[in-house]
């Protein structure tokens, strides 16, 4: 199979080199340990400190520990946001599966005002899909929920710490994988289609069911890219769309219908992607 570095349509992107977040012990301490740890230890092995850091002014701030009591729990996804008082906030959404077959999410508020973490009432259902998508002061998730596994989107408001549902469009019959994403300050589906087709949707004003509007359809076949496609980041001005493939980025062009791919130098892979506006927003708490 030809690498993806050798494929015709490959190409690299300018970028920037940014400050890393600091690490607790140094790269090779760490790969040194796990390199010697059982599997059943390594399964074990997760570290419980988080971050906030703004790229923009190159500052970073060590966020309080969770204190996750839940011994089967697991820290899935964040979400992070700001709400109408402008307090800067992180949900941490922990999924819990018991014997009895249900999932249970624990949701944890961090404000950046007060510097602590807050535990909020449980919801059941499904873990989150992915990261959470912030738009109109609220954090989103896909979820799938209920006996037939529906797949919804899920809010929770920043300001008022209370979940709630997001109205869909009616999409076309027919088998898809739905990922959620953020264009424009809009909320946004892109569906990956059994036919190979990618369908973009954008509500275009939020809470009104009506808004939804399909902006986007990629035809396939899509020859030798085959997802799936998550993760809707940008749509220029003629229609080109930039999403995430995998752990690469990759660009549709509208005019020949093809596919480029871009990938991060020196980066192993996209655990996960968002558009930045840069800001020069303190990171230091109230009374500190």
């Amino acid at each position: 199979m030809e690498s993806e570095r050798n494929h015709p349509q490959f190409s690299k992107i300018k970028t920037r080199k940014v400050d890393q977040i600091p690490s607790l012990l140094p790269e090779e301490i760490v790969e040194e340990i796990l390199s010697r740890l059982p599997v059943k230890s390594l399964l074990k092995f997760r570290q419980k400190k988080f971050f906030l850091w703004n790229p923009s002014t190159r500052m970073t701030k060590k966020l309080p520990d969770l204190d996750d009591k839940l011994k089967h729990g697991e820290i899935t996804k964040f979400g992070f946001g700001f709400d109408d008082s402008g307090d800067y906030k992180v949900f941490a959404v922990l999924s819990v599966f018991w014997i009895t077959g249900r999932f249970q999410a624990t949701g944890k508020v961090y404000s950046l005002k007060t510097n602590s973490w807050r535990r909020i009432k449980d919801k059941d259902g499904g873990p989150f899909d992915e990261g959470g998508k912030f738009v109109s002061g609220k954090l989103h998730w896909g979820r799938k929920s209920g006996q037939d596994l529906r797949w919804d989107i899920f809010s929770f408001d920043l300001e008022r710490e209370v979940y709630g549902v997001v109205e869909q469009p009616s999409y076309p019959q027919g088998g898809f994988k739905p990922s959620l994403g953020v264009i424009d300050g809009c909320l946004c589906v892109l569906c990956d289609c059994c036919d190979n087709r990618l369908d973009v949707w954008l509500l275009k004003e939020y809470g009104v069911r009506e808004s939804w509007s399909r902006v986007l359809t990629i035809p396939g076949p899509r020859d030798s890219w085959t997802g799936p496609f998550s993760t809707p980041l940008y749509i220029g001005p003629v229609g080109a769309i930039l999403v995430v493939n995998g752990f690469i980025f990759v660009v549709h062009n509208p005019k020949d219908n093809g596919f480029k791919s871009a990938r991060i130098v020196n980066f192993v892979g996209i655990r996960g992607a968002d558009v930045f506006v840069e800001s020069l927003v303190s990171l230091v708490s109230d009374g500190e």
